[in-house]
């Protein structure tokens, strides 16, 4: 027996699209159609005029009795996701004037019009929250799948006057997402430095530990936010705090090169000597990824020039060892040791010859191995 084809829009929904004074959708209506028939798609005609922007047409059809809370067998979206999707927040208004439900979650990952609200900036961002936030948005929703609230979201994007009203509305601060974050942490990996101010001044605790043991610091760090780590600092973050694998701050802003953050870490009094898990410092982290400008800076900040890891080996092993030629000759003029050996009697020059290190073995020998 063979299938009938899913139905096309019916004349209601294109009604929506020759004017938006709402008078055709009213003659259909007066014709007794149904208010709530759906296109191939699952949407209804108010969806449509909601997703075109039709004002007059949705209050026609709202009028009318049309569903407010009819979602999309696409993705579960009401009427109130996609307004909220559009920016449009006349819109959003006349939906929750008749009782749309702005704690209707998708199927995708369980989110609010809340949380698609703080998912991009756009003009009227405060106002479509603050509105959500009347209608209960903030106490009612607490996360989506992720863990994420909507206070999450606006930290995340740094939407700085929005987590203020957030805030004043009562979200949780301190709320952690599926991987153990607050909001505070989001924004401080985003380096969204107003945000962390503005946090931080509502009472966020800026030691947290994430899943990872990472505290807020720790992610402005690993990123290279500078700006970002001095406000922490100056709130009074934990400078020497310890992940799991019992490195610093410094040690992950070290280890990508970030080099601006790691003088301002150094400004606010980091151990610079601190070790990790391996027994590595700052120094060898920027020697082993070949960050020539942050060894400079750690070595002019007093950084142990011969310090060694677990396996007796230095930083200019390290570099040596990557073939980081312009670092190993940085090194070598900062006065490191040439010929010192690591645990298993290997020079720096045996490591960077073994590897096939060229330039890297004859800098070693010019500088003299």
């Amino acid at each position: 027996m063979a299938t009938e084809p899913p139905p096309g829009p019916t004349p209601l929904h294109l009604s929506i699209n020759e004017a938006d004074d709402g008078a055709a959708v009213r003659k259909y209506l007066a014709e007794g159609v149904d208010v709530d028939a759906r296109d191939e798609k699952g949407r209804t005609p108010l969806f449509w005029a909601v997703w075109m922007g039709a004002h007059g047409s949705a209050r026609a059809l709202l009028e009318g009795g049309a569903s407010v809370e009819a979602a999309t067998d696409e993705n579960n979206w009401t009427c109130l996701h996609q307004a909220t999707q559009s920016d449009d927040v006349d819109m959003v208004d006349l939906l929750i004037d008749h009782r749309a439900q702005v704690t209707a979650r998708d199927a995708s990952d369980g989110r609010t019009p809340m949380h698609l609200a703080l998912s991009k900036p756009y003009p009227g961002q405060e106002v479509l929250v603050r509105m959500l936030a009347q209608e209960g948005g903030v106490n009612v929703i607490l996360n989506d799948e992720k863990g994420m609230t909507p206070l999450h979201d606006a930290a995340k994007y740094g939407h700085t006057a929005t987590v203020e009203a957030l805030c004043q509305a009562g979200a949780d601060i301190k709320a952690l997402d599926w991987e153990e974050s607050t909001p505070l942490h989001l924004a401080a990996q985003g380096g969204h430095t107003a945000v962390v101010r503005a946090l931080c001044k509502a009472g966020a605790d800026i030691k947290a530990l994430d899943w990872y043991n990472w505290t807020p610091l720790h992610l402005a760090a690993q990123r290279g936010h500078a700006i970002t780590v001095e406000a922490l600092c100056q709130a009074g973050a934990d400078i020497q705090a310890c992940d799991k694998e019992e490195s610093t701050p410094l040690h992950l802003a070290a280890e990508g090169g970030h080099t601006a953050t790691v003088e301002a870490l150094c400004k606010a009094g980091v151990n610079i000597h601190s070790r990790d898990r391996k027994g590595t410092t700052p120094l060898h982290d920027a020697a082993k990824y070949g960050h020539t400008a942050t060894v400079e800076a750690l070595c002019e900040a007093g950084a142990d020039i011969h310090s060694r890891d677990r396996l007796g080996r230095t930083p200019l092993h390290d570099a040596a060892h990557k073939g980081h030629t312009a670092t190993v000759e940085a090194l070598c003029k900062a006065g490191f040791s040439i010929q010192a050996c690591d645990r298993y009697k290997w020079t720096p020059l045996h490591l960077a010859a073994v590897r096939g290190h060229t330039t890297t073995v004859e800098a070693l020998r010019k500088a003299g191995s």
